[in-house]
């Protein structure tokens, strides 16, 4: 189920003018690193439920050391466990309400499509 959220979440984004690129966290992390350079991302988005917390927190240390400020982490469906505090926005539920939170995080209205792409990180299964 959490891949047809995430894939409902990726179409939501693409029919917003939002360029997006879809990957699993059993990608190797050098390549990871690799497409978070090469695409600069103004937000990564963490979704699926099998990924472990290890592999979350070098997603997540990755996309902030390569993206400074200028890219925003974000969970979506529950991807990271609420175990308290996280400096991790948390989207809502279905796609579109998330893909509402995404545009007004990144400033972008309306068709109009933001610098560069969105990244959705998740685990596959």
């Amino acid at each position: 189920m959490d891949s047809l959220h995430a894939q409902s979440l990726e179409l939501c984004l693409r029919r917003r003018g939002l360029r997006t690129l879809t990957l699993t966290m059993a990608l190797d992390p050098t390549r990871l690193s690799r497409a978070l350079h090469a695409l600069e991302p103004r937000a990564v988005v963490l979704t699926g439920r099998r990924a472990s917390l290890d592999a979350l927190g070098r997603l997540v240390y990755a996309a902030r050391r390569i993206g400074g400020d200028e890219v925003t982490v974000y969970d979506f469906r529950g991807a990271l466990p609420s175990t308290g505090p996280t400096t991790v926005p948390r989207l809502g539920d279905s796609p579109l309400a998330a893909v509402e939170q995404l545009l007004a995080g990144s400033g972008a209205r309306g068709s109009a499509a933001p610098e560069r792409a969105l990244l959705a990180v998740g685990a596959r299964g």
